[in-house]
């Protein structure tokens, strides 16, 4: 089994208005080649320019058309001529496999039992174009050079035309030994070095490196357990649980949702209080800006708390299948009209189950634990008696 695990480590010391440079322009080519491609899907004729080399030819002696790829590396590098040839091709690929993803089960969208992909739910009206707005710099393994010392120094090759290259430095004061000798690894080479990216946070002002890092394992045990979202709302001491576990032998609910419900009807009513106190300013003035701000504390606090429920849920659960010798995992995880039925369709909270789905895959690969999620219909709840059966019409009734 494999899980990866994405480093986010602080850069302190970097060249601030190259990196900016750089960024800046890399957002202006992802954008770009969506215009393009937009464009070229709604009847705009396609750009002459063709490449350096001579074009393939088919069995019948004519040019084969141009890759999306290809269109989308000759409209970044027309409308940001600066960027690196590598940037741009990292770019390109980037978008058109967004673009060529299919769409989640989850959102509903179906085109005769099959997900339709992306580009085409776009074209279709469906789905909004991924437009950037963030800064940030995609960086190619095979252009990337670490060096670890006293600090861990980051070298760049061609980010731009006009830049040889660039170099940033990370502290290893403040990272922990774990992290450090994964880093010495990827250094010294004995470990891959996977395509990584410096991301500029404006919350805190500073650039990060997200380097997502692979671990493999081997499944702990043939061990069986299920785990499945409390349908309403218990009674007695589960009255607070969000979910169950079938463990061997024994049945296990899992989640604090007392403290979850607790302080994000706290945080709201924060903010309803700062929408009450200035409701007659009508957002003018010279204090607006102030309580912007103070709502957008709540609202971060808020996502704070959300992944510290989410966070904690994934640690509570591995905790009870490693004392079970647990292997397997089977994630019951319900349907888009039981989440309605579910304890935080009950209570009037809302919860990410595509990101926890994903959290927990990961982080039980990198305990030897399978997650394997199956479908959990309105049918089943039924059959399993946690919702009542609808009451057949009587065939004597007149």
């Amino acid at each position: 089994m494999k899980s990866i695990t994405v480093l986010k480590l602080k850069v302190s010391s970097n060249p601030h208005e190259a990196l900016e440079r750089i960024a800046i322009a890399s957002r202006k080519a992802r954008n770009a080649w969506l215009d393009d491609w937009l464009l070229r899907a709604r009847g705009t004729p396609e750009s002459k320019k063709q490449p350096r080399q001579s074009p393939k030819l088919d069995k019948h002696g004519n040019s084969k058309p141009l890759s999306e790829s290809t269109k989308l590396y000759h409209a970044i590098t027309a409308s940001v001529p600066d960027l690196g040839t590598t940037q741009a091709s990292m770019l390109a690929a980037a978008v058109n496999s967004n673009l060529s993803a299919k769409i989640d089960w989850r959102r509903g969208a179906t085109d005769n039992g099959k997900r339709p992909k992306r580009r085409d739910a776009i074209l279709n009206y469906e789905d909004r174009p991924p437009f950037f707005t963030g800064l940030e710099i995609p960086l190619h393994n095979a252009h990337t050079t670490l060096t670890c010392g006293d600090r861990m120094v980051i070298e760049i090759r061609r980010p731009m035309r006009d830049i040889q290259s660039l170099r940033v430095e990370l502290s290893l004061r403040d990272i922990p030994p774990g992290v450090q000798k994964v880093l010495r690894e990827i250094a010294s080479g004995t470990r891959k070095l996977s395509d990584s990216k410096l991301l500029f946070k404006d919350r805190n002002k500073a650039w990060y490196w997200h380097l997502p890092v692979t671990f493999e394992t081997e499944q702990r045990s043939d061990i069986e357990a299920e785990l499945f979202a409390t349908i309403g709302t218990p009674k007695g001491r589960q009255s607070d649980r969000p979910f169950a576990m079938k463990l061997p032998g024994r049945t296990w609910y899992a989640g604090d949702g007392r403290y979850l419900l607790s302080q994000v009807s706290r945080l709201v009513g924060l903010r309803k209080q700062i929408g009450w106190r200035y409701r007659l300013r009508q957002g003018a003035g010279h204090g607006r800006k102030k309580v912007d701000d103070a709502v957008k504390r709540r609202r971060e606090q808020e996502h704070n708390v959300r992944n510290e429920f989410r966070r904690r849920l994934i640690v509570d659960i591995l905790r009870q299948c490693e004392r079970s010798e647990v292997g397997k995992l089977v994630y019951r995880e319900p349907s888009l009209p039981l989440r309605e039925k579910c304890w935080f369709g009950c209570v009037g909270l809302e919860f990410d189950w595509t990101r926890f789905a994903s959290d927990l895959k990961n982080a039980a690969a990198r305990k030897g634990i399978v997650v394997e999620s199956k479908q959990y219909k309105w049918k089943d709840a039924q059959n399993d008696g946690y919702l009542p059966k609808k009451a057949k019409a009587s065939e004597d009734a007149s």
